[in-house]
């Protein structure tokens, strides 16, 4: 699934000026009915203040997604950057020149040194605009409450298969570390893949790991966001909604 869309990122990478890596945090899907979940008589009341609240305790069956692009524009896409990483090598002087005197994040303006058309140009740099998630595996989430905080389990993981969240809502121990409540995520149309959700982040003390979690405004499912950013290494993202 990752080189559907990678070409299009290089791409980017290559137009825009150094730039803060930022989540998009960003698939409507059928609710899905927990495998096992408490019975309302032994649930307590919600804090609705605290993170927490957000889960509810059960096993559940989530859809493990991923950002991609569609099949025909990743063709495209690729092609495109193909023939613009080709020619930027013949004019790698211009290139490094109108890099250096852009502002951060500001994109290089067009110019046939790029090898492309305006059209092909435009479409290099809206490639955001049209990913997509889509559904590459299941993993099962498992959610328990004890006096110490919520446990959630994610056998599948590779970034972070368990963490504990405490009592207060405002940090996490997990197995790749402690991390702290970094602030509440408010549903915007900037959620593109994704879809509007409300949630909460929280962070490493470096700001490389991430795990975020809430609720997605259209289907009411839960979405759970995990980021890892280590030095040296490119970053990974899981994305399960259930």
């Amino acid at each position: 699934m990752k080189n559907k869309w990678m070409a299009a990122l290089f791409a980017g990478m290559l137009l825009t000026a150094c730039n803060g890596e930022e989540a998009d945090k960003d698939k409507e899907t059928e609710k899905e009915e927990p495998i096992e979940e408490v019975s309302a008589e032994n649930e307590t009341a919600v804090d609705e203040d605290n993170p927490s609240h957000v889960f509810k305790e059960g096993t559940f069956e989530a859809d493990v997604m991923a950002a991609g692009l569609p099949a025909d524009m990743n063709l495209k896409l690729n092609a495109i950057s193909k023939v613009m990483q080709a020619s930027l090598q013949e004019n790698a002087d211009w290139y490094m020149e109108t890099l250096a005197g852009l502002k951060e994040g500001e994109p290089l303006p067009y110019d046939e040194k790029l090898g492309i058309t305006q059209e092909q140009y435009d479409l290099l740099l809206s490639a955001n605009d049209h990913m997509t998630l889509g559904k590459v595996g299941e993993s099962d989430v498992i959610v328990t409450k004890a006096d110490e905080g919520l446990t959630i389990e994610i056998p599948s993981s590779k970034l972070m298969k368990k963490l504990t969240i405490n009592t207060e809502g405002t940090s996490i121990q997990s197995d790749a570390g402690e991390l702290s409540y970094d602030g509440e995520i408010t549903a915007s149309d900037n959620q593109k893949v994704t879809g509007k959700w409300d949630g909460y982040a929280f962070v490493d003390s470096s700001k490389m790991v991430e795990f975020s979690f809430g609720e997605l405004e259209e289907s009411g499912d839960t979405i759970i966001y995990i980021r890892s950013a280590q030095e040296g290494q490119e970053t990974q993202t899981e994305i399960l909604i259930f």
